[in-house]
């Protein structure tokens, strides 16, 4: 009865993994704060591979997370630590930074690249954490249309 049940739910797993996880993948995921906005893009390939006679899902991604603010240069460009970070449901990452004055710019970029078992799903919700000196806002992103 558990062997019954064990199978059952790994065909029930392997089923939830739809067609569209496999190949190639661009996802473009946006949303707007009070004071910023922020775009996280991620590319990849995700395949089913065998091995040692099992499947095993595996992705390789390239990320870029931009995050821009609303308003003038001169609003932020005392700004002595910046923080900013997201977060999916596979993972995430974030960059902590001490400006320089004067500050040249309102856009921020990170990229990264990996790869594994788990991957940003193209449905889901992608969250953004910035802080700036004594402030800090939460964006949640959802995949654009564009």
């Amino acid at each position: 009865m558990k062997k019954g049940l064990a199978l059952l739910m790994m065909l029930f797993l392997l089923s939830a993994c739809s067609e569209e996880e496999s190949g190639d993948y661009h996802y473009l995921f946006t949303g707007d704060g009070e004071k910023w906005e922020a775009q996280y893009e991620v590319e990849g390939t995700a395949e089913f591979r065998p091995q040692n006679g099992r499947t095993y899902y595996h992705h390789e991604y390239e990320d870029q997370l931009t995050v821009t603010y609303k308003g003038p240069l001169e609003e932020i460009e005392s700004i002595e630590t910046f923080e900013y970070s997201y977060e999916t449901a596979s993972g995430g990452g974030g960059v902590t930074k001490r400006l320089e004055n004067p500050l040249e710019t309102t856009t921020f970029t990170m990229e990264g690249s990996g790869t594994g078992a788990g991957g940003v799903r193209k449905n889901e919700k992608v969250k953004v954490y910035i802080k700036w000196d004594n402030e800090e806002e939460t964006i949640e992103l959802v995949q654009s249309n564009r």
